[in-house]
């Protein structure tokens, strides 16, 4: 059974669910695209087979008609899995079926059709009653640590899945639940670093912090765990102890390309909200160390592409070296692998401005100005919607880069003034942007 799941009311969505169930004890709901779910139902209580699964998948046929919705394994597959039977047992029990002596559906749904959308609200319920979702899958004789492993494969699966309907947050909130099974089975260092990891992006960092933690307490020789903590520390604007996670899980590992990455970033001036003091040494020589450590990592194609920014710090640096040709050309790379940064723009017009080339200056300075026009709007109401909820460093971050955007726009000042009333820092970088600032 197909339904969409963004115009029609949770209760209308109930009803229906409740008149499948009835017929039908065993149903499986799956993820099925943008605003789509879709539901397998069996007259008896039936699990997957994960190993038949697998060997179905081999079939060149069924592996061609699945491979267009990104489905080429048994992970991929059972990380659609939204609610278990057990699941949809506790999703139907305050609904009532839809029959025909109360058959309200059409009339009700019509109501709101396409005036209203219930993606939110149908996420939520659906989430809140998936169930144990691995005890819906026969393992068959499978050892735990291998089961383990499998559930993480899932995570990761669920991570990827190109669903759009299911925001990020949300397909962690699923991965998390594979993810913590999988520690509970049989505990590892990547179940460790895969919740930290969801953790961090949720900007969840007191429990990322526990998790990072643990893992250091449990696996010390492990590159990802400081690489976690400096993670932790770079989001929260600390880039004195994100330098020092990340000179740590540089020696640990010196080819992990990610802690190269985050790491040159400690050492750039690119980034915003690093204060005075923060560099211990000239800035030739900190744009020196950042040039030593991308330039590795500029080889492997595949990273600089899930990692443009990488070229934007590379020409950064190479300008404050003056080696103004170097500069130019990773600048052009990024604004070829991202046109609408106005920084990428802004940068190139200041290679430009210093190679006395006042037509290619001017050019990027006013590309720069178009992307800033296109973003400031939404930034400022996303730092709006952080003070709202009590997110006062997030909104900080985005305020300060609304500044850095656009120096001489009053918007973001007047919720920085609105945020500094509660938050010391933010009081403090106001006073020295007043200070600094003429309009």
């Amino acid at each position: 059974m197909w339904s969409q799941v963004n115009e029609i009311p949770t209760k209308n969505l109930g009803e229906v669910f409740r008149s499948l169930h009835d017929v039908f004890p065993c149903v499986y709901v799956f993820d099925s695209g943008y605003g789509d779910v879709n539901a397998v139902a069996y007259t008896d209580q039936r699990k997957i087979n994960y190993a038949e699964l697998k060997k179905q998948l081999e079939n060149p046929e069924i592996n061609s008609a699945l491979k267009r919705f990104k489905l080429t394994t048994a992970a991929d597959i059972i990380s659609r899995i939204l609610v278990c039977p057990a699941g949809v047992d506790k999703l139907v029990q305050d609904s009532g079926a839809n029959t025909d002596d109360t058959n309200h559906l059409e009339f009700e749904v019509a109501r709101t059709y396409e005036s209203k959308n219930y993606l939110p609200e149908n996420r939520r319920w659906l989430f809140n009653s998936t169930g144990a979702l691995w005890d819906s899958v026969d393992w068959g004789e499978m050892p735990p640590a291998e089961k383990a492993a499998e559930y993480l494969k899932i995570a990761r699966a669920r991570l990827i899945t190109d669903s759009p309907n299911w925001p990020k947050r949300d397909l962690r909130l699923y991965a998390n639940l594979w993810a913590q099974e999988s520690m509970r089975i049989c505990p590892s260092a990547d179940a460790l670093v895969l919740v930290g990891e969801m953790q961090v992006a949720d900007r969840d960092y007191n429990a990322a912090e526990k998790t990072i933690a643990e893992g250091r307490k449990l696996y010390p020789k492990e590159s990802r765990f400081p690489g976690l903590a400096g993670l932790c520390a770079y989001r929260h604007g600390d880039y004195l102890n994100a330098r020092k996670f990340f000179t740590e899980a540089f020696v640990l590992n010196p080819n992990d390309y990610s802690n190269r990455y985050f790491l040159s970033l400690c050492y750039s001036p690119l980034n915003f909200g690093i204060l005075e003091g923060v560099y211990s040494k000239p800035p030739s020589i900190e744009a020196s160390r950042v040039i030593e450590l991308c330039q590795p990592t500029l080889a492997d194609l595949k990273f600089v592409a899930s990692r443009p920014e990488i070229l934007l710090v590379t020409a950064d640096a190479y300008k404050r070296l003056g080696k103004l040709n170097e500069a130019e050309a990773s600048g052009k790379l990024f604004v070829g692998v991202e046109p609408n940064s106005y920084i990428g723009w802004r940068l190139l017009a200041e290679v430009y401005a210093l190679k006395q080339d006042g037509m290619k200056s001017s050019y990027c300075w006013s590309r720069s100005a178009m992307a800033v026009a296109r973003i400031y709007a939404n930034l400022l109401k996303q730092a709006q919607v952080s003070m709202e909820k009590g997110r006062e460093q997030d909104a900080l971050r985005d305020l300060q880069l609304l500044v850095d955007m656009s120096p001489s726009d009053p918007r973001a000042y007047e919720d920085l003034q609105k945020l500094s009333a509660r938050n010391s820092e933010a009081a403090a970088y106001l006073k020295k942007q007043i200070q600094e600032i003429r309009f």
